[in-house]
């Protein structure tokens, strides 16, 4: 094996519960109803895909957009109070897998601009050979194509990298991608929708490390 390409949300930042807290307080505002809870539907999903479903969800009068705006609000405000915490052994992982002169990459739905300013915030920017963002790709994941081009630009062939991923929509990606994937629960814990796409599940980053180095 000679590639880990990672998710980013809820695996290596534990921000999917922030997103949540964010979602809950901008439905309340909004439309009189907690949101929040809908993080669970659509983990991994893009922008674009999210917009769907929640047109999808509350009709096309629901102005998403200002929903968008309204969490935003939330989410920097908590991450300006707070930072964004790291997930256990993420620091731990990205050194061995540098050490041990593994190929990093970063496949995340979010945008560019989220991306790099959280990687800088903890000062992990520079482990990452290569950055693939939600808004470079046309289809989202479940779709393959944001680790298939993770893969050709470390020029590693997708069957010689694993994937880290904490969502379904995730692992899913990853597989049809011809990777081997890593589950590693964050909102959702339960592998059995997930059992035969999965390479292996490890409770934390850390455990990756020495999954890895097991192997």
């Amino acid at each position: 094996m000679k590639a880990v390409v990672f998710d980013m949300d809820g695996l290596m930042f534990d921000s999917e519960r922030i997103v949540q807290y964010s979602w809950t307080k901008a439905g309340m505002l909004l439309a009189n109803r907690d949101l929040g809870k809908e993080i669970y539907h659509t983990l991994g999903y893009s922008k674009k895909k999210r917009r769907e479903y929640f047109k999808e969800l509350l009709g096309d009068h629901f102005d998403f957009e200002t929903f968008q705006i309204i969490a935003s609000i939330y989410y920097y405000d908590y991450l300006k109070k707070n930072g964004i915490p790291i997930k256990k052994g993420l620091l731990e992982l990205l050194e061995y897998l540098k050490e041990n002169h593994y190929a990093i990459a970063l496949a995340t739905s979010s945008s560019y601009k989220n991306t790099i300013k959280h990687l800088k915030e903890v000062q992990i920017d520079h482990y990452f050979d290569v950055i693939v963002t939600g808004d470079q790709v046309k289809k989202a994941k479940p779709d393959p194509q944001i680790y298939m081009i993770a893969c050709q630009k470390l020029n590693v062939d997708p069957t010689l990298a694993y994937a880290l991923e904490d969502s379904y929509h995730g692992i899913i990606s990853a597989y049809q991608a011809n990777m081997k994937a890593i589950f590693v629960p964050d909102l959702l814990e339960d592998e059995k929708p997930i059992a035969q796409y999965i390479e292996a599940k490890c409770s934390s980053l850390l455990e990756v490390k020495d999954y890895l180095r097991g192997s």
